[in-house]
């Protein structure tokens, strides 16, 4: 197993899981991939005042 391992990891640091989030972004998913900044925005996140379940989740 510890083959395996040391494989995983070196390929994680190497190479990993790799994505053109931009286009993705922009082509593939318009309007459904956002930065998290955009993300605490949209869910008036600095609000104290909502909960979790106000979120609407």
């Amino acid at each position: 197993m510890r083959k395996e391992l040391f494989d995983l990891i070196q390929w994680y640091c190497t190479k990993g899981y790799q994505a053109d989030v931009q286009r993705l972004r922009e082509e593939e998913f318009p309007g459904l991939l956002t930065t998290f900044s955009e993300f605490l925005e949209e869910t008036n996140w600095a609000n104290q005042e909502l909960t979790y379940e106000s979120l609407g989740f």
